[in-house]
């Protein structure tokens, strides 16, 4: 079943603008810091928060798949959809790439995967100290991943996939590093149509999702070994 909501083309963009800027907000410790503290650890545990699944959003408003094809998918969005076509959910490609990045330039591999989602309460940086004992957490957040139709042709649709990465102190919940990334599939000549989205005619919808989770974690890279070079 389809819900629709009163959400418009330009209020959910709005939301990706302030995620943005949440996301640049509060303060960031030094490059020697940062890495110092991260060296310093024997553990850092990288979680995620989810699950969450794109919103499609038409013309008349915004189409969150919550029981796509009669698979559950939560308040968060379309997470049937990923279910239904058997496709990894970006997040944890976007988490692992990046672990592998670091694992190997700059060489930090005292991070360790928590393989639970933290849903939106515990996923608040105030919170993360009541889930871990660990002094540092780094948090991979999806943001948004909006599926939203060309201005000029409304009937054909694109992806923009945003996400974050922070790392943040349990103790205070203080954010010493953030990055973000905004991945963008807008091809016009291969933009399906609603329908062959919602169906994932010729893998449209797999070939989104598989390669914005790559492409977050390469810009995320970029930013943390800027920031901390």
């Amino acid at each position: 079943m389809l819900h629709k909501d009163k959400t418009n083309n330009f209020s959910v963009m709005a939301f990706g603008l302030s995620l943005l800027a949440t996301v640049f907000a509060g303060n960031t410790a030094s490059a020697d810091s940062v890495i110092s503290t991260i060296k310093a650890q024997p553990t850092i545990p990288a979680t995620v928060r989810g699950p969450v699944g794109p919103i499609i959003t038409t013309p008349t408003g915004a189409v969150t798949f919550e029981f796509t094809f009669g698979l559950a998918g939560g308040a968060e969005g379309a997470y049937g959809m990923l279910e239904k076509y058997k496709v990894r959910n970006p997040i944890l490609t976007v988490r692992d790439e990046f672990l592998k990045g670091l694992k190997s330039d700059p060489g930090l591999s005292n991070f360790k995967v928590h393989a639970s989602y933290l849903d939106r309460n515990q996923a608040k940086r105030k919170n993360l100290k009541n889930t871990f004992k660990e002094p540092y957490v780094l948090q991979f957040d999806p943001g948004m991943w909006q599926m939203i139709y060309f201005l000029g042709n409304w009937k054909r649709y694109w992806s923009q996939y945003i996400a974050s990465a922070q790392l943040i102190r349990t103790a205070d919940g203080q954010k010493i590093w953030s990055g973000n990334c905004v991945v963008k599939k807008k091809d016009k000549k291969t933009a399906p149509t609603l329908d062959e989205l919602k169906t994932n005619a010729n893998g449209v919808f797999s070939k989104w999702a598989n390669e914005s989770g790559p492409e977050c974690a390469a810009q995320l890279l970029k930013k943390f070994r800027k920031d901390n070079s």
